[in-house]
Order: C-alpha cells, then sequence, then structure tokens
C-alpha cells in the first residue's frame, strides 16, 4: 500500500511521571477508517481489549513494549494489539469504525522527562478540534484533538500512569513462603490470601543456567509452572486489581504465556505475552474487579514459566 495515498497524522505520545515511576513515549502513525488486512496469521492480534476511547487504546501500546501497532473500533470499542507488523507497508482493508496506528520504527523511548507535539498533514476536508478531560483515581489524560485539518496544526497529550505497582499495592515475591524447600515445592494453598491451584515456587539460585534469573526481581523465589494456573481470592467474591508482573520463560524460547481475567465466570480480560529465557518482560495489566486469574502456558518446547513480584491491589 502507497503510504502517500493515506492521510495520516504523526503522533509523539509521552508520559510525564514522577522520578521513582517509568516514562515511555513513541510516535505512531495513524490511519482513520483503514484496517489490517491478514493474509496469514502473523498479523492477528496479540492483545485484545475493550477500552472506552482511543486514548486507552494508545496507552495500552505504550505500557507494552512489544506493541509494534494497535487498532482501535468506534463501533464495538474494541482496542487490537499487534505485535508482529509487515514493514514497511502493510495490507490494509477499508474499514469505516477502525482507527489503525502503528509505531515508527526507532520512535519508541525511555527518559525522565518529555514534551509532545502532534502534526497533522494538510487534507481537503474542513477541521474540527474538541478538548475531552478524563479523570480516575490512577491517571489523568487531558486531550486535545484535531480531525481532517485542512492546514496544519499542533497540540499537546499528557498523559499520566500508574507505576508498575503502584501505592497500595502488594508485590508477591514468594521469599516469604514459611520454610521454603532449597529447591522446588507446591506453593502452599492459602499464600497472601488466595487460592493456588497448580503453583509452584522455585529457587532460582537452585536452577543457574534457567531463565529463571531474569524474572527473578528480589529474593531467591519464584512462582514456577508449566501447566495452567489458577490464583483465587479468598473469601471468592472479593474482588482486587492486577496490577503487573515481571517473567520470563524457563528453559525455551518462543514461549507464549496466556494471562486472563475473570470476576467468578465472567471474561473480563485476556493478553498473551511471548516469553524467552534471555530477558525480563515487565507486564503491566491493570485489570481490576477480578477474583479469579488463570496463566496459562503454551509453546513447542518445555512450558516452565517464571514470575515475580506479581502485584496486587486488594
Amino acid at each position: 500500500m502507497n503510504w502517500i495515498q493515506i492521510c495520516f497524522l504523526l503522533f509523539r505520545i509521552f508520559v510525564i511521571q514522577s522520578m521513582t515511576q517509568n516514562t515511555r513515549s513513541f510516535q505512531m502513525s495513524i490511519m482513520n477508517g483503514w484496517k489490517f488486512q491478514c493474509l496469514n496469521t502473523t498479523c492477528l492480534p496479540t492483545n485484545t481489549f475493550i477500552e472506552s476511547n482511543i486514548r486507552r487504546c494508545q496507552r495500552n501500546c505504550l505500557d507494552d513494549i512489544f506493541c509494534k501497532a494497535v487498532s482501535f473500533s468506534q463501533l464495538i470499542f474494541q482496542c487490537n494489539l499487534f505485535y508482529n507488523i509487515p514493514n514497511p507497508n502493510p495490507n490494509m482493508l477499508v474499514d469505516i469504525n477502525t482507527i489503525t496506528m502503528i509505531v515508527i520504527n526507532g520512535t519508541r523511548i525511555s527518559s525522565e522527562i518529555e514534551t509532545i507535539s502532534t502534526i497533522s498533514s494538510p487534507s481537503s476536508s474542513t477541521s474540527s478540534s474538541t478538548t475531552t478531560t478524563v479523570s480516575t483515581s490512577t491517571s489523568s489524560i487531558t486531550t486535545t484533538s484535531f480531525t481532517s485539518t485542512s492546514t496544519s496544526t499542533s497540540s499537546t497529550t499528557t498523559t499520566t500512569t500508574t507505576a508498575p505497582c503502584p501505592s497500595g499495592g502488594i508485590p508477591l515475591t514468594f521469599d516469604d513462603i514459611p520454610n521454603p524447600t532449597p529447591s522446588e515445592a507446591i506453593i502452599p494453598s492459602n499464600y497472601s490470601g488466595f487460592t493456588w491451584t497448580n503453583a509452584r515456587y522455585a529457587n532460582v539460585s537452585a536452577y543457574p543456567t534457567s531463565g529463571y534469573a531474569y524474572a527473578r526481581v528480589s529474593g531467591e523465589y519464584v512462582l514456577w509452572f508449566k501447566t495452567t494456573v489458577t490464583i483465587e481470592t479468598t473469601p471468592n467474591n472479593k474482588t482486587i486489581t492486577l496490577n503487573s508482573g515481571q517473567m520470563s520463560s524457563g528453559w525455551s524460547d518462543g514461549n507464549i504465556l496466556l494471562v486472563m481475567g475473570y470476576y467468578t465466570s465472567t471474561h473480563l480480560y485476556n493478553v498473551t505475552i511471548p516469553l524467552n529465557t534471555y530477558s525480563r518482560v515487565l507486564k503491566v495489566f491493570n485489570w481490576s474487579g477480578l477474583n479469579k486469574i488463570i496463566l496459562q502456558p503454551s509453546g513447542s518446547g518445555y512450558w516452565d514459566t517464571g514470575i515475580d513480584n506479581l502485584c496486587i491491589t486488594f
């Protein structure tokens, strides 16, 4: 597809946070009325969320270092994150209800403080602008948007997000399990106020050639599993927020971890996370209203997975 034929917007989104928080930014090309046309499974969405607006959809991509592109359906409020996008000319299909945004190569950065500019390319349409302010207890977003401008315009967007484990959140370190074994064992069923099914812990030092060292954040122990794990609140009607977790694969590269969030039998969230044995993945969820979390590993090799500092807000 010829990019010159598309009226696209260049967005630079900056997150200004306190010194103790992560600051991220990237630049995106934005195409209104287009979606990816998949000729094979490589451009199917990796993660899917339901979001109330496009800014929240963009923020999901900003929080995920593997995100290469995102599409937002204005009809059903579905936000799709993509890890694999062919460059530089992906196949596109007209869809008037979809906005597709692609992260421009080399623009994803992390720094202390950034500024922002939003530049729109000229078009023959009339111009309009709106200003929207959205506030919650953990974040605030001020957005000035311009659509189909006939002359070059600029605006500023500032987004403040929470740290990976925000104030009030409790990281599950797995280092406080009573009388742990030197290698690995079953996590007690009532550990940290949860009911654990098929969950084990592992002493990273006992497996020096594994990838668990990348998952470990503190102490010596991590959550370890190679089959589906269920974590449920006790009592089971108590809800939590799953904030974040840090993870890696134990023995095989190219594994996939499917994380699902539920309230009783209602499936609220899901995300797939690619893992390997040579780097840590910090995943920010910010999933609220849960009483059950399911962790489901898969892959072509050994499914062993390690997670540390699983941050929960009660």
